[in-house]
């Protein structure tokens, strides 16, 4: 057999000029900034080492325009299982103040896309936001969003099936 790498151009979205707007809290040694950075070896840690704080830790991502997404990969970080998330919530929204609720969970599988057209549908939106729901440290090395149908989302984002955060 051969090898081939899975293509991923019109599947997963772009994520040239993404930026993070908010975040619980970063290790100095392992900002935000490398959720985003297409470097499965670098990653995001919440916190200082050893805090073990009981907040919601969540990092907020502006993806700089409305996107049509159906669905997100999260790759976990690859040397250590500190930080593993499990119980999650996965938002987004065109407001950064009133983000819905797309996917939530206890057990995030990790390099699988979760898909949430079942559920919802697809939505167009601006903003996503990963919340670790149990507290302690977060860690993700890589967050990526997969795309539906750029005109056509099945559903709104502010549809009633999603659940509005306060």
């Amino acid at each position: 057999g051969e090898w081939r790498e899975t293509p991923t151009d019109g599947i997963i979205a772009d994520r040239t000029g993404w930026t993070i707007v908010d975040k619980s809290s970063e290790n100095p040694a392992y900002p935000a900034t490398n959720a985003i950075d297409g470097n499965e070896g670098s990653f995001w840690r919440s916190g200082p080492s050893g805090d073990e704080s009981s907040t919601p830790q969540y990092l907020i991502i502006d993806m700089g325009k409305e996107t049509c997404v159906k669905g997100f990969v999260i790759t976990p970080r690859l040397d250590y299982f500190k930080g593993l998330i499990r119980n999650y919530m996965f938002l987004g929204g065109n407001d950064i103040n009133k983000l819905d609720t797309l996917s939530r969970g206890n057990w995030l599988p990790y390099w699988t896309e979760v898909d949430f057209v079942d559920s919802i549908g697809s939505v167009k939106c601006r903003y996503i936001k990963i919340v670790k729901t149990d507290g302690k440290a977060a860690s993700l090395a890589e967050i990526n969003v997969v795309l539906a149908a750029d005109d056509d989302p099945s559903t709104s984002i502010s549809s009633a099936t999603a659940v509005r955060e306060k």
